[in-house]
């Protein structure tokens, strides 16, 4: 990753381009970048019962989260229909990124308009839809 950069705390802080966030998407499916064994501990559900809310969507009951990524479980939110274990990150930035280990797929998106109520509106719509185009191909 050549244009990230850490500017304030890691969860809301990280400035970079797309192709960097790609090629964290990659890292995470391909055990080349991110060791196989540490990205399953991470991805692992830490406190899997715990409720919480997922900002601008809502609060969910459970809410799992891994040590660093948000899993979807059985949320109804930001990663459409994608499998409940699949996880990723989205930004305030209006950027986000999601991968599914098992099915070796991941999308990521970057824009210059921030979060708001068109991701809420937007993105499980989207991120499904990419989900099919990569399982077609």
């Amino acid at each position: 990753m050549k244009t990230t950069t850490l500017l304030d705390r890691p969860a809301a802080g990280v400035a970079g381009s797309t192709n960097d966030l790609a090629t964290l998407a990659v890292a995470w499916l391909r055990g080349d970048g991110i060791a196989l064994a540490t990205r399953d501990l991470m991805i692992r559900p830490y406190l899997p019962e715990l409720n919480g809310i997922v900002p601008g969507f809502g609060r969910f009951s459970p809410c799992p989260w891994g040590m660093g990524p948000e899993l979807r479980g059985e949320k109804a939110h930001w990663m459409g229909d994608w499998p409940s274990s699949s996880f990723g990150h989205f930004g305030q930035s209006g950027s986000i990124l999601l991968v599914n280990a098992s099915e070796k797929i991941g999308v990521v998106a970057t824009t210059t308009e921030p979060f708001g109520r068109w991701a809420v509106d937007l993105w499980s719509t989207w991120t499904s839809a990419q989900r099919t185009i990569a399982l077609a191909s």
